[in-house]
């Protein structure tokens, strides 16, 4: 019964935030896009791309079709498309994804090998740059943190959701130049907003076995049909609210044995800027109540 009161408590407390609507956009100004110009993922693995199609809505079925483009990497030979030549967005808007399946060699010299996506023109649709996505396939057995690379599914119980269980598949690559610094691709922006943040930056402790995520400005972005500045935060407990700050890491702790990383903090991100500033997008739980509430677990 103490729990229930305290989570109630915390919903509460955000009440005057919780104000987020979705949002639509004038007629003729539907366009479709990558979120990112470029994603990786380790060989061996399937990787979901995210296409977001901003459309009003209550609208008909749309179709997008798809084109790649072979570079250092080959179609049939290093991976495949397992979604199809087209994404179909059954109400006209929201969010689809472009399923590849990579392929591991059983000799694999070169680290990465690259290929190019592209979206179709749609009829009626705004043009835009955003219609091409470049991905890396990358070799990560030797890797001294393989384990925690590649596919994986992000679960969380999110407060501004109204203390729902989120889930969505995320990937986790590393930086070119740095073994300790990885990357995690793929995050929502929540149920309210859709759509797909930048990938953000983690630091690895490998003598605490600790991840820190860091909560910083993501700069101008848009996710979803709403764009403006977007900023990370971490919270923590404060009686029977939570308080967050936007300066502080994101601390979570990671088993080498499974490659499963599970948050102490609590993890959120809201719009520093544009016509939402100051609306939270989720809020996660962290460690409550002598539990994990939210993970990122390595796919089986």
């Amino acid at each position: 019964m103490k729990r229930i009161i305290f989570i109630l408590s915390v919903a509460l407390f955000f009440t005057a935030c919780d104000t987020n609507e979705p949002k639509t956009i004038d007629s003729g100004d539907a366009f479709v896009y990558f979120d990112s110009s470029s994603g990786g993922i380790a060989v061996g693995n399937i990787l979901s791309v995210p296409v977001v199609m901003s459309n009003q809505q209550g609208g008909p079925a749309v179709s997008v079709g798809i084109t790649v483009s072979d570079s250092t990497a080959v179609e049939g030979v290093d991976y495949k498309i397992i979604s199809g030549e087209s994404l179909t967005f059954a109400n006209g808007y929201g969010t689809e994804y472009i399923v590849i399946e990579t392929y591991a060699r059983e000799e694999d010299s070169l680290s990465r090998r690259v290929f190019n996506i592209n979206l179709a023109p749609v009829e009626g649709f705004r043009g835009n740059s955003r219609d091409e996505m470049l991905v890396e396939l990358r070799n990560y057995s030797s890797h001294p943190l393989g384990f925690l690379l590649g596919d994986a599914n992000m679960t969380g119980v999110d407060l501004i959701a109204g203390n729902e269980t989120t889930e969505f598949p995320v990937t986790i690559y590393p930086d070119d130049n740095d073994d300790l610094t990885l990357y995690l691709s793929g995050v929502t922006g929540g149920p309210t907003y859709g759509g797909t943040l930048p990938d953000i930056t983690m630091i690895v402790d490998t003598m605490t076995q600790s991840i820190a995520i860091q909560a910083v400005s993501l700069g101008q972005t848009v996710v979803g049909n709403t764009s403006g500045e977007l900023t990370l935060l971490r919270g923590e407990l404060s009686g029977s609210s939570v308080a967050y700050t936007t300066n502080d890491e994101v601390i979570g702790t990671y088993v080498p044995e499974s490659g499963n990383i599970f948050l102490q903090d609590w993890f959120g991100a809201m719009w520093s800027s544009g016509s939402d500033a100051e609306n939270l997008l989720f809020l996660y739980y962290g460690y409550y109540n002598n539990s994990y509430y939210t993970a990122i677990l390595k796919s089986e």
